[in-house]
């Protein structure tokens, strides 16, 4: 449909695990550009094709230049608002968790956490 289109994937081995671990920016960006050298300055528009990857949108941004698209705004492109309340469960650290939501979505939230 698009033959002049050039996608490259590239695997960001341990990204969603330094995420979820809130490690520090800064080593996160020094990983990412030692990862990506190749490509900063070379692309049109970059994908994040994780739901973890919204939280580094910026960094992404500021690294490439260009357009950033990321999961969460496809996402929130396709769905609509009702009227029902959320609840947030998670397996781990209900903590880390919230400290996530309020970080990617400015939401002060208290998840719970469950058993497995």
């Amino acid at each position: 449909m698009y033959p002049n289109v050039k996608v490259k994937q590239e695997a960001l081995i341990n990204l969603a695990s330094d995420i979820e671990n809130l490690n520090d920016n800064n080593l996160i960006q020094l990983k990412l550009e030692n990862t990506l050298r190749n490509y900063i300055g070379k692309v049109d528009c970059v994908i994040l094709g994780c739901t973890h990857f919204p939280y580094l949108q910026k960094m992404f941004e500021d690294m490439f230049g260009c357009d950033v698209l990321n999961s969460m705004n496809l996402k929130l492109d396709k769905t609509t608002v009702g009227s029902g309340g959320v609840e947030y469960y998670t397996t781990g650290d209900a903590n880390i968790l919230d400290k996530q939501i309020n970080i990617l979505f400015n939401k002060n939230i208290n998840s719970i956490k469950i058993k497995t």
